[in-house]
């Protein structure tokens, strides 16, 4: 009987690890669906520049300036970027893009609303831009 109340105990504390640390990464933003990111207030995501010539999910051509890729929730949306201020804010505006496209990112960050990625053409400027905090608003309707 000790044996069985010692294993309940031990279940017991693996639910209650289980649900901290899904309340931690609820905490960080994780669990909001892309869906309910549409027309809402800039949040953080990380963002990579790349630089794939040709046919973005939407059927649209990528073009410098125009193009992002964000969560399948979001294509046909407007996509509104800043740069984080480093105070863990909104900083100055980076520009207008379409969500033309799609993609899978770093262990499926992008699907998760999670990440985006701005389309370049010069693969040396897609370097130089890197991975970097920005902040990203999406809002339904065309660029």
């Amino acid at each position: 009987m000790r044996k069985l109340a010692n294993v309940f105990l031990a279940f017991v504390i693996l639910g209650i690890l289980l649900r901290l640390a899904a309340v931690a990464e609820e905490a960080k933003g994780a669990a909001v669906p892309p869906e309910a990111r549409i027309n809402g207030e800039p949040f953080a995501v990380e963002c990579t520049a790349y630089c794939d010539e040709g046919i973005t999910a939407s059927g649209k051509p990528a073009i410098e300036g125009r193009t992002i890729a964000g969560a399948r929730e979001w294509l046909g949306c407007v996509a509104l970027l800043y740069e984080a201020d480093g105070q863990g804010g909104v900083g100055d505006f980076i520009g207008m893009y379409e969500v033309t496209d799609t993609g899978c990112g770093r262990d499926g960050d992008i699907p998760r609303g999670e990440t985006v990625d701005i389309f370049m053409e010069d693969y040396d400027r897609c370097m130089e831009w890197g991975r970097r905090e920005v902040y990203v608003q999406i809002i339904r309707g065309q660029g």
